[in-house]
């Protein structure tokens, strides 16, 4: 079945959208929903939400506005506007003014706009810009522009809204609205594809883990170095993803999300033993930052993911930290961490799985492990060896634990099917999880 992907924005930039899309080889099914302003955001993202997997934005702006009504029910990414869209932006400019040393700004920070001149060698003298966070409507922003405008202290005005754009255009202010590259939302369509990919095969409980790869020492790390290092980070990170039935998303140069389920991670420590571990004795000048989210949803463990990670940046050693779907924060983990190495990562507060865990005797890890099992391969009706494989232990250990299921009525005996007309039949257990 087709991932259905809904496009909330304004007509020129579905468009623009809708034109890289078709270049691509994606399958799933897009629908769009235009607005005309910030007013009408809830209504068209209410609308289409109700039947699509995944949710992409245009933009940081209608996004930020979903988000503060709390009506985000599904998946979701917005394109950004990062600093190679305004590059082209200037182009435009050059090709149709020769004056632009003034300019206002409601999308790019005066920072990035006076770095990207400087870069370019354009004579560039100021810029006024309103840092709105998304809060004022397209009117306040349209009278800032034109009251900078109207008084000669600019020479072109940068908008990222195409109401603002329009409005000013209008006006007849000399305006350039600021599109997102090719690239990204080549990139933000890849992600939500990505994104609705794991919604479909997810687990109740979601687990991301972001990993981002960072320089201690700017002086002491080349290039070079770096790039060796994130090669190797990413294999690792390929063969890990590979073992625990997840997906790996490169973001960026530096940072890495693994979307998996919660039952097919263990505990931290294996994480550790896996992932940095195999070269940590090579990241003299680098650190490997981690941090790991649980969810009802994949927007909420991405988002507890990315403020664990926030977290382990702040540290200047590899370390790992955790949030789950309550909020609770532990960390930092590291690898001279002793008391966490065997402590799961089943959240306390899932009493389903701890009452199956006290009753059986079984760790609420392999609990957890077991529910994504039923779920992974679609059916509660397993033998012994395939437990065994899942879990990475002995067959003995396997049957150890399917013996403790059916004892206290998690698991039963379903049927024996034998390989061939003699010798010992197979047991089949059917879970109960």
């Amino acid at each position: 079945m087709e991932i259905r992907v809904g496009i909330i924005g304004p007509q020129d930039s579905i468009n623009k959208i809708m034109e890289v899309a078709r270049s691509l080889d994606i399958v799933a099914d897009f629908v769009t929903e235009v607005y005309v302003d910030y007013s009408n955001v809830e209504k068209v993202t209410l609308r289409i939400q109700k039947k699509c997997d995944v949710l992409l934005f245009s933009g940081e702006g209608p996004y930020s506005v979903a988000l503060k009504k709390g009506i985000l029910e599904k998946p979701t990414v917005f394109i950004p506007r990062g600093g190679t869209s305004f590059y082209r932006t200037v182009w435009e400019i050059q090709n149709k003014q020769k004056l632009f040393k003034r300019l206002s700004s409601d999308v790019v920070s005066a920072e990035e706009i006076k770095e990207t001149m400087e870069e370019l060698g354009i004579p560039y003298d100021e810029t006024h810009y309103i840092n709105h966070n998304f809060a004022e409507d397209n009117n306040t922003l349209i009278e800032y522009h034109k009251k900078l405008w109207d008084s000669g202290e600019i020479d072109a005005a940068i908008t990222g809204f195409s109401g603002v754009y329009e409005a000013l255009k209008a006006h007849g202010v000399s305006v350039y609205k600021v599109y997102p590259t090719k690239s990204l939302i080549r990139g933000s369509l890849n992600r939500v594809i990505l994104l609705g990919q794991v919604k479909k095969e997810k687990d109740a409980q979601m687990a991301i883990q972001v990993v981002r790869l960072r320089v201690s020492d700017e002086n002491a790390s080349s290039a070079y170095n770096f790039m060796l290092m994130r090669n190797q980070l990413e294999k690792i990170l390929i063969q890990y993803t590979q073992q625990n039935f997840g997906a790996l998303f490169p973001f960026g140069r530096d940072e890495y999300l693994i979307f998996t389920n919660r039952g097919a991670i263990e505990n931290i420590g294996e994480i550790f033993e896996k992932q940095f571990n195999p070269f940590s004795d090579r990241l003299q000048y680098l650190i490997v930052s981690s941090g790991i989210g649980f969810g009802h949803t994949v927007y909420d463990a991405e988002m507890n993911a990315r403020n664990a990670l926030s977290y382990a940046m702040q540290k200047k050693h590899h370390c790992i930290y955790l949030k789950d779907e309550a909020g609770i924060l532990t960390g930092p983990f590291t690898s001279e961490s002793n008391q966490w190495i065997s402590c799961n990562l089943t959240s306390g507060s899932d009493s389903v799985i701890s009452e199956i865990s006290e009753k059986s005797g079984l760790s609420p890890a392999y609990v957890s492990k077991l529910q994504g099992l039923i779920h992974k391969i679609d059916r509660k009706v397993v033998d012994v060896n395939t437990v065994a494989n899942y879990l990475g232990i002995s067959p003995r250990s396997g049957r150890r634990i399917l013996t403790a299921l059916v004892e206290t009525g998690y698991a039963q005996i379903e049927y024996s099917e034998s390989k061939a007309q003699t010798g010992r039949p197979r047991k089949m257990y059917t879970l109960s999880l």
